[in-house]
């Protein structure tokens, strides 16, 4: 069974900082009887995590750097 949009968005949500304690409840029924899920959960959480590593780093990507309102290059 793949993981639906329902379970997706309630990770995202949970990784956001976002959920209320009733979505986090019911992401962790999604989790502990969904295989499947859990495994997606872990993926999302390893790909939320090096983002923001690499955010928090200063680096920024070059595709953002021109872009108005969006985070300036760091100066070299």
């Amino acid at each position: 069974m793949a993981t639906d949009d329902r379970t997706r968005d309630l990770i995202q949500r949970y990784l956001d900082g976002l959920a209320s304690d009733a979505e986090t409840a019911e992401l962790d029924r999604a989790l502990s009887g969904d295989p499947e899920a859990a495994a997606a959960f872990a993926e999302m959480s390893r790909l939320d995590s090096r983002l923001d590593d690499h955010f928090r780093g200063g680096r920024v990507p070059a595709a953002l750097a021109g872009l108005s309102g969006g985070p300036a290059a760091p100066a070299t």
